[in-house]
């Protein structure tokens, strides 16, 4: 499982989104292994043609 979250993180770094939080073994799956939690966030800017559309 530990490979499945590497890819995603780096997949999502691709995407410019940056880790907020990390929390280790914060959640458990059905089988009560233990996994990180990842709070990502991604920075919106608006382009300034469209900054005083309504």
């Amino acid at each position: 499982m530990q490979l499945e979250q590497e890819a995603a993180i780096k997949m999502f770094s691709l995407l410019e989104f940056r880790t907020l939080v990390r929390l280790p073994d914060y959640v458990k799956d059905m089988q009560a292994i233990a996994h990180d939690y990842f709070l990502i966030g991604l920075d919106l800017e608006t382009d300034e043609e469209y900054a005083g559309m309504e």
